[in-house]
């Protein structure tokens, strides 16, 4: 279904449309980005909890996520964005987490990712 230019894979559930998924044609990952992949770890932890486990990886030219939140219980969770920059990128789709940036930062000379309040430094392979 089109809905305002956005192609959406729309289920019906007890008579109600319901959203389930959004068709993504990405732009091609710029190399800051290709660069930025690795693990990650938190330099700001939160006393109340922190994510951990971070891996930066590819999807053909879509960025993913990968962290546990151990807050949120056990597992890994994932995040699927779309560079639109040479320094930032945003999630996908309809809901929660749609939208939120990513941004590449300086981190004492060395690149680092920003994320949900959360600043995170590269670990060297």
């Amino acid at each position: 279904m089109d809905v305002a230019g956005r192609e959406l894979l729309i289920v019906r559930y007890d008579d109600e449309p319901w959203f389930t998924a959004e068709k993504i044609d990405p732009l091609p990952l710029p190399e800051t980005w290709q660069n930025a992949l690795g693990k990650y770890e938190v330099i700001n932890p939160d006393p109340e909890g922190s994510i951990q486990d971070v891996t930066l990886s590819r999807d053909e030219d879509l960025l993913v996520f990968t962290y546990t939140f151990p807050v949120w219980g056990s597992g890994k969770r994932k995040l699927y964005f779309a560079s639109i920059s040479e320094t930032a990128a945003i999630t996908l789709g309809i809901g929660r987490n749609s939208g939120e940036t990513m941004r590449i930062i300086n981190i004492d000379n060395q690149k680092g990712i920003y994320f949900f309040g959360f600043k995170m430094k590269k670990i060297p392979s």
